[in-house]
This record gives structure tokens, C-alpha cells and sequence, in this order.
């Protein structure tokens, strides 16, 4: 007897909710794209573990590269899927269920880059098997200082690497699970590797600790009131139950591997109460703004937390409350018009920004000042680097900012600059700290550099001191992109597909997160690779079986990949072609 395939369903990006769709542009202006053709997807989902047993109920997805369309497929007992009734094009593949850790198709392992499947119409394509890993478990139990259950508790764990010999968060790898009435938590899907469990502190409000004072008082009933108690409230708390990320323990999991029993308690620590005024250069208060309170330093092992956030009140005043001993940094940033005095000024000029550093320990911090200054400015040239016939551009279309630095206070968000007809760049109002020039123009145009003071900004950064008027900015933009392209093979000549080729500066001073001299690709399925847009300079090519993308502007990961590399040299808009030898 025939056996029941799992039924494909189709997502078209057109069909989400047609009663809340704005009106369309008449179908003639609308871009045709096929949804239905004759090719076929075909395939298996099996367990990477032995027997490696084909594994139903699972989810396939196929998404179609570059249009909204995505179909979903379930396997039968066998393991089995099909997607039929394809139009051609290129096709992402992926599989998941329930305790196993999701996988692209082509993927050397779970959490890395598949490869694409590209299909002709009428093409019927059976791809290889795609194996899942079951994941890994931790399971405990989370209580409060007396020992009992803590309900309703969220529980994180964050993966660990090791990142230029400092242990740091893996981005993008928290997971978190609420415990039930039991104080119990159970977190599955794990990848193999080293964890740091957590609890997020309670929504609960915070608690007063009486002291004997108080006590005595109150048995007698008379007499001086004592002073108030100290507040208490639950920290963030790192198992084994610690307030503190460097006494944690870290747990290392194997592939499917339970651990069970990570049983620890929150611990409750004093908060401090800090507060004070917003005051304007003209020695007025500031009503109406936001002051924003941020760890200095927080721990590269745990997730950043929400910022404490207060409002100046009409006399300027604000209140941070509930802050755990630590380092804090108070920020505050102003937006025209604002209200100064009691009267509403609109024509204050650039924003203004206060910056102020405290230290709690659970007592309370009253009477910071947070003095309003003016930002800094920066000013420079923005220069058209024509090399090719490509239309002229009007230098006001260009768009610079400023792209906040590691450590920038909170409030040095990325500022727009202003672009005169002749070119001429200003920026106003910028926040003291590190920052990176980003810029991008329509109409063929690229970045070409940032130089300041014979340092090319684009790529590192610079540093604006409190007070500090920058100028000589030149951002250069050139019409000649260059592209660099090429095959893989193995040593017997045939290409080597599915592989990662990544290319990377070999000046190590750039080897910074985003730098635009850091890029990395997958072969395609005929070996071939592409990387577009490069500034000029000298680079190591080479190519991985296996990509640790999480790590890829880490200075201890592309060191570890120099000894594989070879040199190549990128000038000005050239095209060039690099093939590699892989497998030597």
C-alpha cells in the first residue's frame, strides 16, 4: 500500500490577514512571482544517535531564497518528506522536534550555517539525510532564603566560550525556563559545551529587614521612632548560589547529556536608593527627561539586564530605586524642546547630555547632580570618488553617523550627521565616548574610508573627550566595488562544496566586532564562492569544514586560522579570482 505522506503547507507572505492589509498598488505594478511548479524536494530526518532510527513527527521548513515563502512539512513514521509542485529557484532546509536540537540541511552541526538547494523546474532533488542531535539537559530546583520553593522563577542558562583566554556569553545562546510551584525548572535543547546557570530576579516587591532598634521599639510602643530599616531584594543569582558571576560554577554538558539536580537559592541583598536633580547649563532644572542607570561593569557571563529608568519631575528631581550593590553609571539625554525653568524652551540648540558615576552598597545616595552639557561636534568633508561612468550622486543623499563603541555610556546612541551640496559634514550634539564612522550611499556608491588624523575610523575607533570639538573627518565613497570570487577543490581536482570561506584582515588591530574586513561565506554546492564590497588592503583567505560564527571577530579564533591561510591582496575596485586547494 502506498504510504501517506505529511501534508505541505504553504506561507505566502500575500496571504497574512487580508482584512488589516493596506491597499495594494494595481497588480500590474506588482512584482510576478511563481508560487507553483514541477519540482520536488525529497528527503529523510533521522537521529544522529545510534541506530540513527528515522525520526516522525518531525517539522521540515523550506524557504525560498529572496521571496516570502516558506512550507512546512511533517514526516511519517519512516522519517520521510516531500515538497512537491516547486517553482524553480534556491531553497533553505531545515528539520526540528521536540528534545533534538534544530539543523539546517547541509550544516557540518546543530546552531551552524546550512547550505542552499537550488532547483530547475521539473527537477525532482533527493536530498541526504538530515540528522538531529538530541540536546542536552539541565534540570533543578530554585528556592528562597528560607529554603522554600520559589514559584514562578525564571531560570537562565547562557553558554560559555572562552574568548581571548577570558570566558565570556556566547551571544544569542540564553535559554530560560520558568519553575513551576515546586521551584522546579527543566531546560532541553541544549548544544554540547560549558553553561552558567542563573534566576532573574522576582517581580516580587522588595522586603524591609528590621532591625533590633526597630524591634524594641515597637515592643515598648513608645519613645523615638528608630531609624527606617535597610531594603532587601532578590539579585540575580549564579549557582551554585552566588550574587557574584566570578564564583559561579560552570557546568559542562556532553552531546544528550541530563544533568540533573542543579539545585540552588537566590540570594537577597541590600538595595540602595539613589536620587538627585537634572540640572540645565543655565543652573535651572530639567523636567520631562529620561535618566537612565547602567552597570560599569557588568559581567561578560551574563546577559545584559533592563536599565532603571526615572523621569525628572517638574522641579528636575529624579529617583533611581531597588539598586543591588554595584557600579552604576547615571546618564541623561535631552531632546529640544524641553522644559527649563518651568517654561517650555524650543530653540535650545544641539541636545544635551549629563553623565554621573555612583557606587551602592545599600545605603541610600541622595542629592547627584546630573549637570546638563552641550555635545561635542564633529565636523569633516564627505568626498565622491568617481572611477567608472556611474551617475553622479548629490553628496545630501549620503547618510554618517557616529556608531556607539564598547564601554559609550548608554545614551551615545549612533548620531546622524548633515551633508551639505558642497559636501561639507557636520554631526551636533554628540555624547563624550568611542565611536566608529558607518555611512552608506544610494546608487552604486561605497565606502571607501573614514580617515582621522591618518586613522581610518570606518575600521577602528576613535575616542571624543568631554569637550572635545573634532574636525578633519574626510569619508570618501567610491563607484568601483571590489569583488572577490572563486572555486574550491579537493586534491584531485574535484570542487569542494559546502565549505566556509572566510577572509579576514591581516592587520590585527582591526579584528573587531562588525568590522567590515571580517566577512565570511559558504561555497555553494559546485564549490564557488563570492565576497563583495572589500576595502582595499591585505587579507588571509582560507576555508573551514566547520565555522564558529559566534567567535569570528574574536582575535584568539582568526589567530588559530592564520596557519591555514594564504596573503592576498585587494586594490581599489578589483575583481579578482582565487581559487583554493582544500583538504591538503
Amino acid at each position: 500500500m502506498k504510504s501517506a505522506l505529511a501534508i505541505v503547507t504553504v506561507v505566502l507572505g500575500a496571504v497574512a490577514t487580508l482584512a488589516q492589509t493596506p491597499p495594494q498598488a494595481p497588480s500590474r505594478d506588482q512584482p510576478r512571482v511563481a508560487t507553483i511548479g514541477t519540482a520536488i524536494v525529497t528527503g529523510l530526518v533521522i537521529a544522529d544517535d545510534e541506530p540513527r532510527e528515522p525520526l516522525r513527527r518531525a517539522t521540515v521548513t523550506l524557504s525560498r531564497s529572496g521571496v516570502e515563502d516558506i512550507r512546512a512539512a511533517t514526516t511519517d513514521d519512516q522519517g520521510r518528506y516531500v515538497f512537491d509542485h516547486l517553482p524553480a529557484g534556491a531553497y533553505a532546509l531545515a528539520a526540528s522536534k521536540g528534545a533534538y536540537l534544530s539543523s539546517s540541511y547541509g550544516a557540518p552541526k546543530p546552531g551552524m550555517p546550512g547550505s542552499l538547494v537550488t532547483l530547475a523546474e521539473g527537477e525532482t532533488f533527493m536530498a541526504k539525510p538530515i540528522s538531529l542531535w538530541r540536546g542536552a539537559v539541565i534540570a533543578g530546583r530554585l528556592t528562597d532564603r528560607y529554603g522554600q520553593p520559589a514559584a514562578n522563577g525564571a531560570v537562565d542558562v547562557n553558554q560559555v566560550v572562552m574568548v581571548n583566554g577570558e570566558r565570556r556569553r556566547r551571544t544569542g545562546s540564553r535559554t530560560y525556563a520558568m519553575t513551576n510551584a515546586h521551584g522546579e525548572y527543566r531546560i532541553y535543547g541544549l548544544l554540547p559545551g560549558e553553561y552558567l546557570v542563573s534566576s532573574a530576579p522576582p517581580p516580587q516587591a522588595v522586603q524591609a529587614e528590621p532591625t533590633p532598634a526597630e524591634l524594641t521599639w515597637a515592643s515598648r510602643g513608645a519613645g523615638q521612632v528608630p531609624p527606617p530599616a535597610r531594603v532587601f531584594t532578590y539579585a540575580p543569582t549564579i549557582f551554585p548560589g552566588t550574587a557574584d558571576a566570578a564564583g559561579g560554577v560552570i557546568i559542562t554538558l556532553g552531546r544528550g547529556e541530563q544533568r540533573l539536580g542543579v539545585d540552588f537559592a537566590m540570594q537577597l541583598v541590600p538595595v540602595s536608593r539613589v536620587s538627585g536633580k537634572v540640572i540645565g547649563p543655565d543652573g535651572q532644572p530639567v523636567s520631562g527627561l529620561t535618566v537612565l542607570c547602567s552597570a560599569k561593569n557588568p559581567s561578560p557571563l551574563l546577559p545584559p539586564s533592563g536599565l532603571p529608568i526615572s523621569r525628572t519631575s517638574p522641579d528636575g528631581s529624579f529617583v533611581c530605586p531597588q539598586l543591588t550593590p554595584g557600579q552604576y553609571t547615571l546618564a541623561a539625554r535631552s531632546t529640544v524642546p524641553v522644559t527649563q525653568g518651568g517654561a517650555n524652551r524650543s530653540n535650545l540648540g544641539p541636545p544635551l547630555w549629563a553623565l554621573a558615576d555612583v557606587t551602592t552598597a545599600g545605603q541610600d545616595i541622595p542629592n547627584v547632580v546630573l549637570r546638563m552639557q552641550s555635545g561635542q561636534q564633529v565636523q569633516g568633508q564627505v568626498v565622491l570618488r568617481a572611477t567608472t561612468s556611474s551617475p553622479s550622486l548629490d553628496p545630501t543623499r549620503v547618510q554618517v553617523r557616529l556608531e556607539a563603541g564598547a564601554g559609550a555610556a548608554p545614551i551615545a546612541s549612533a548620531a546622524p550627521g548633515t551633508i551639505g551640496p558642497d559636501g561639507a559634514l557636520k554631526i551636533d550634539g554628540v555624547v563624550p565616548g568611542p565611536y566608529r564612522v558607518t555611512a552608506t550611499a544610494p546608487g552604486g556608491w561605497f565606502l571607501h574610508s573614514a580617515m582621522l588624523a591618518g586613522k581610518n575610523v570606518a575600521d577602528v575607533p576613535f575616542d571624543i573627550g568631554a569637550g572635545q570639538d573634532i574636525a578633519g573627518l574626510v569619508v570618501t565613497f567610491s563607484d568601483a566595488q571590489t569583488d572577490l570570487s572563486g572555486a574550491l577543490k579537493d586534491g584531485e581536482g574535484r570542487p569542494a562544496p559546502q565549505l566556509y570561506v572566510v577572509v579576514f584582515t591581516t592587520d590585527k588591530t582591526m579584528w573587531l566586532p562588525g568590522s567590515r574586513r571580517v566577512r565570511s561565506v559558504r561555497s555553494t554546492e559546485v564549490g564557488a564562492y563570492a565576497i563583495a564590497g572589500l576595502p582595499p588592503g591585505e587579507y588571509y583567505l582560507c576555508a573551514l569544514t566547520e565555522l564558529e560564527a559566534a567567535l569570528l571577530f574574536e582575535a584568539s579564533y582568526l589567530e588559530q586560522l592564520v596557519p591555514s591561510a594564504i596573503k592576498l591582496t585587494i586594490a581599489d575596485g578589483e575583481k579578482k579570482r582565487q581559487d583554493l586547494q582544500v583538504g591538503r
